[in-house]
């Protein structure tokens, strides 16, 4: 695809094992440009850049769930799910990056099939979820088509936009699916030969289906295709995998750190229902490094994230599991959230893994750029403060370290939530204080007192 107005690149000198090389980026001739240097976000004019904004949830999960129709006749489907932001509101609030989620299913235009029982689906016409259902993952058959508007739109404000693999969708068996709902049993193993072919499951986002790690069925393929799409886009960041994890009773050969580097088999999915919750049938992952080496066959050139293991909460294994870029355009994402979204409970003011992910998360930040990638805290009405974004994003500013709220939705929910309107009104505790913030840090200048 070529940029509206013409793509123009650019050469600079890149550390290629021992020598130098001269590498040339993609870039445009109006609009942002991100690339890695050192540990720094820098732009056009090679100027240290720190990153603050918003997710939008939308595009996740609404056309797989059936909640992309609009209600009218003949049918149209917004795959914002009526959810778009006003996007002139961002400058109000000191924006300048936003994240918009995607699923590999309804960007592949893929037909999925339940696994089990879910309330999702009847307002798109489906019936709801029932083992076997065939479902088009992209009803409308606009789904690439607004995404791409969208990233033109946010790019042609002059914002950085993340493209994030949220939601994968390995292949299953259909009859071993079925003897699963039959037992209604917790963690089902198949007990026969299964007698119908792998087909790629439906990701019911509520009930988590969410997969522990990207799929070699579909990944690959996806960020071939996402890849292709925008890498003439240099203010495109492709984040590889929303939150890699991997369960307890799940023990990888070697460890899970090499697991999410290298890719393993994994000896469950999620259904997304609760009769049962998960079934013992395995699949192949794909592990980082192959995610880096597919974005980089296609010839982009943006920058790349990882997020940590432990739902991209855990980052004790980050540096030492590095994937090799050749380009060396890698950042690492965390997702931090509170501990506790009990108002009062000394916990809320602390990671959920803990204060040591502070320090593993600033040795990080000495060797490559860091995204705090989601956040959140409390917001329901009447909420006073936010305990825990108060103490994470000064503590993010003085290390460099850039940062994006989950999620700029009008959701209604009792945390998380950013905003009560599309207008920008925040909402109350966590969405004051991080409009705040930004705003103050948008306006900050180099020896200023630092934003509370």
């Amino acid at each position: 695809m070529t940029f509206p107005g013409g793509v123009s690149r650019c050469c600079v000198p890149v550390l290629l094992a021992a020598a130098t090389a001269m590498v040339c980026f993609q870039a445009q001739a109006e609009g942002p440009v991100l690339r890695v240097q050192g540990n720094h976000f820098v732009d056009a004019s090679n100027q240290p850049i720190q990153l603050r904004g918003v997710n939008m949830g939308g595009f996740g999960p609404y056309a797989i769930q059936g909640w992309a129709w609009t209600y009218t006749q003949p049918r149209t489907y917004d795959n914002w799910g009526q959810q778009e932001p006003q996007w002139p509101v961002f400058a109000s609030w000191g924006i300048n990056v936003v994240r918009l989620p995607l699923n590999e299913a309804s960007w592949l235009g893929l037909t999925t099939y339940d696994t089990a029982a879910n309330s999702n689906g009847a307002p798109d016409g489906h019936s709801p979820a029932q083992p076997g259902n065939a479902r088009l993952a992209d009803p409308g058959g606009n789904y690439r088509k607004q995404y791409i508007e969208a990233v033109q739109k946010a790019t042609s404000l002059g914002l950085y936009v993340i493209v994030d693999l949220h939601a994968a969708a390995p292949n299953v068996t259909l009859e071993c699916a079925k003897q699963a709902a039959a037992s209604g049993t917790e963690n089902y193993r198949c007990t026969s030969a299964p007698a119908s072919k792998r087909v790629p499951m439906t990701p019911f986002l509520p009930e988590y289906t969410q997969s522990p790690l990207p799929d070699a069925d579909h990944s690959t393929t996806f960020w071939t295709s996402v890849a292709t799409t925008f890498k003439a886009y240099p203010n495109v960041i492709f984040d590889l995998y929303n939150e890699p994890f991997i369960e307890p009773w799940f023990s990888p050969p070697g460890d899970q750190w090499t697991a999410w580097l290298e890719g393993t088999t994994v000896p469950f999915y999620y259904t997304g229902g609760s009769k049962p919750k998960a079934v013992n049938e395995p699949w192949q992952s794909v592990g980082m490094q192959t995610l880096v080496n597919t974005v980089r066959a296609t010839g982009a050139t943006n920058v790349l994230l990882c997020g940590g293991l432990g739902y991209a909460g855990e980052m004790n294994g980050w540096l030492a599991h590095m994937p090799k870029d050749p380009l060396h355009q890698l950042a690492a994402s965390w997702h931090a959230y509170p501990k506790s979204s009990t108002v009062g409970d000394s916990r809320a003011s602390i990671p959920a893994w803990g204060t040591v992910e502070y320090s593993y998360v600033e040795q990080i930040a000495r060797e490559v750029p860091v995204i705090i990638g989601e956040t959140g805290d409390h917001s329901a009405d009447g909420t006073v403060g936010a305990p825990f974004v108060s103490v994470l994003l000064p503590w993010a500013d003085k290390n460099g370290i850039s940062y994006l709220g989950w999620t700029w939705n009008v959701w209604g929910q009792q945390d998380h939530d950013l905003i009560k309107n599309f207008d920008g009104t925040p909402s109350d505790g966590y969405g004051v204080y991080f409009r705040d913030h930004l705003r103050c840090r948008a306006a900050w200048k180099p020896g200023a007192p630092a934003c509370k």
